[in-house]
Parts: structure tokens; C-alpha cells; sequence
């Protein structure tokens, strides 16, 4: 499946450029037309369970998966609500999640910088900086828990490193209130084997 074009207008909010495809959902930089700012917009878009429109580019769910679509998308918007209660500076801020094209749309803070492997690869040297970065990660984790959330799904990738050496920790599609029922994340090889349901 195919992102939407840059220059794809969502009322004040028009797309950029595309950041990439998860597994559930497009994500793209934005610009916020009323108040002069980037944006991160995430397009709920589950692989396997729907397809776009190649002339309207509405998302629609692909025939027999009207209902796991229909899960996946309260899925997204729990996501949005988890995030929209956590007040961290290092965790993007969910601005608002709006329904459009068949699909829902969370709008949060743009992570300015790199994911954590490719900031490495672009200056080695910053290997120096690993550790540092890390007790960063964790003490974020530490208030996340503190909250009652569990991110589930810890990675490099998920770490976007800016200019100034700041880290903060994205992609909030596997976290759930801590104590709630929710299925295993397997994320090789970052998560621990006893997550891996095929082991």
C-alpha cells in the first residue's frame, strides 16, 4: 500500500512528506496551517486487513476483515488516549485524533531528529554517547511505569536521537495501562524469548 501523496489537505493540516509504514499505521510530517508548525500525523493503515483507494485514497478494510479492521482501529485510538494522558518532555504530545477517508488520525508533537541506529551511523564517534542515552530511555520508562504504561515495545528504532543529543521515545502502537489484558509483542531480537509465542 501506497502513503498519501504530499500535499494531501486534512482541513488545517497538510502533509509534507511520508516518515515510513509500521506495521498498523503510515506515519507523515505535517504542517499545522493555524498555528505555523510541524506535526507528526499517523494514518491507521494495518497491514494484511485493508487497502487504499487508488482514486479517492480512502483507506477500506479488505473483504472478511470489516471486523479485525474495526478491532485494530480501537487499538489506535487507545493508543491516542495513552498518550494524550503522559506529560513527558522526551514522549511526543498527542494534539488530537480525527476520523477521515475511512480510517481514524492521531496528531502528536514532530520527533525532530534520527532513529537511534541511523543517528550512530551517520557519526560513529557518538558510540561515546550510548550510555548516556540509555539512562535517558530508562528514566523515561521509569515515569512511564510510574503513570501506570507499559510501552512494550522498546527498540532503537524507536528512539530518535536530535541535534543536541536529546533522545525521546516514540511509537506508543504496543502500549496498554499496566495490569490490563493484552496479547504478547514480539519484536526480534530486542525482545525477551519468553515473549516469543513460537519458542
Amino acid at each position: 500500500m501506497l502513503p498519501l501523496p504530499a500535499g494531501t489537505d486534512f482541513g488545517i493540516y497538510t502533509l509534507l512528506d511520508s516518515l515510513g509504514h509500521g506495521g498498523f499505521a503510515f506515519a507523515y510530517l505535517a504542517r499545522d496551517k493555524q498555528l505555523g508548525r510541524r506535526v507528526c500525523i499517523k494514518e491507521h493503515a494495518p497491514e494484511g486487513l485493508c487497502e487504499r483507494d487508488a482514486e479517492s485514497g480512502e483507506i477500506l478494510p479488505l473483504p472478511g476483515m470489516e471486523r479485525a479492521f474495526a478491532a485494530s482501529l480501537a487499538d489506535f485510538r487507545r493508543e491516542a488516549e495513552v498518550l494524550a494522558n503522559l506529560h513527558h518532555a522526551q514522549i511526543p504530545a498527542v494534539h488530537e485524533i480525527f476520523e477521515a477517508g475511512g480510517t481514524a488520525y492521531a496528531v502528536t508533537d514532530y520527533a525532530e531528529g534520527l532513529p537511534l541506529p541511523q543517528w550512530l551511523e551517520e557519526a560513529p564517534e557518538r558510540r561515546r554517547q550510548l550510555p548516556l542515552l540509555l539512562e535517558s530511555v530508562l528514566r523515561i520508562l521509569r515515569s512511564l511505569h510510574r503513570e501506570g504504561v507499559l510501552h512494550r515495545d522498546i527498540k532503537p528504532s524507536h528512539m530518535i536521537v536530535d541535534a543536541a543529543g536529546c533522545v525521546r521515545l516514540v511509537d506508543f502502537g504496543a502500549a496498554v495501562p499496566a495490569g490490563a489484558p493484552h496479547a504478547p509483542v514480539f519484536s526480534p531480537p530486542y525482545s525477551p524469548p519468553e515473549q516469543n509465542m513460537q519458542g
